[in-house]
């Protein structure tokens, strides 16, 4: 699922990503601290296409995507 996901974002900029993927999987912008640590985290790993991939598997395993309040 995360490889599925990863390909419905934008490849433009982590930022953009980062971003387009808190929208489809919350429906809500990302705070600050969770921008910055996802941004981060993209920019630092060697394989783009898979950092995106390893962060979308990261979204799906939030506790705010799998549970509803």
């Amino acid at each position: 699922y995360a490889t599925a996901f990863a390909k419905r974002l934008p490849a433009d900029s982590p930022e953009h990503t980062v971003l387009e993927a808190w929208r489809l999987a919350f429906g809500r912008i990302p705070t600050d601290a969770e921008s910055a640590a996802s941004v981060q985290f993209l920019k630092l790993q060697p394989d783009s296409n898979q950092a995106v991939v390893n962060l979308c598997q990261t979204i799906l395993s939030m506790n705010e995507f799998v549970y509803v309040e």
